[in-house]
């Protein structure tokens, strides 16, 4: 009773009424489905509607907001927008910062990192979700638009802390930007643009 009594706060509250940085890194997906298209897609930055702390990954144990934070080295959303990047420019896309055929702009939606309590033990959840449109830098026609959701499972820890949350996020990340890659809705809507 008392080693699950102590499993529960660790995995609770980690190191309470702290601020902790969490460091991010993203890796495209690998994939061999290589798009063959001569138009330039401008991706903006996503915007983060989420409010408060544009740097915030979590609060720390259950999530009250008095229990410390997790936070990342640069802005959430800017992260997401180089993973859209980098993603997109893995599977050949013409990705460029200002002058292009289409324009690629969304919104950071949600991003909910959270431990839930098991007798021995917890599991971390972690869900983004961003919504994307497509326009013709030209005319402003949107030409494509969803929302896109990853998620991640980290099953089995015993105390919250800053490697849990870089591991369950980028695993999330990988997850929302495989559905981007293999959208084939987008890919169609880029392949098919012709321009006015």
């Amino acid at each position: 009773m008392l080693a699950s009594l102590a499993a529960f706060i660790m995995l609770t509250t980690g190191c309470v009424f702290t601020q902790s940085t969490v460091k991010i890194s993203f890796k495209p997906p690998i994939s061999t489905d290589k798009v063959s298209v001569d138009k330039i897609i401008v991706v903006q930055n996503l915007n983060d509607l989420r409010g408060g702390d544009p740097f915030l990954l979590s609060y720390k144990g259950v999530g009250m907001k008095t229990s410390g934070t997790y936070v990342t080295e640069k802005q959430v959303a800017a992260i997401l927008t180089e993973a859209i990047k980098e993603t997109l420019t893995n599977l050949n896309y013409k990705v460029s910062v200002d002058h292009g055929d289409l324009l690629l702009a969304g919104d950071l939606l949600k991003l909910d990192s959270t431990p839930i309590m098991g007798f021995w033990s917890g599991d971390l959840d972690c869900t983004i979700q961003i919504d994307l449109k497509l326009t013709d830098t030209k005319t402003n026609k949107l030409l494509w638009s969803d929302t896109l959701t990853g998620f991640n499972k980290e099953t089995g820890l015993q105390i919250d802390s800053e490697s849990h949350r870089e591991i369950t996020t980028e695993a999330a990340m990988d997850d929302l930007m495989q559905k981007l890659a293999t959208s084939a809705s987008f890919k169609s809507a880029v392949q098919n643009y012709a321009s006015p």
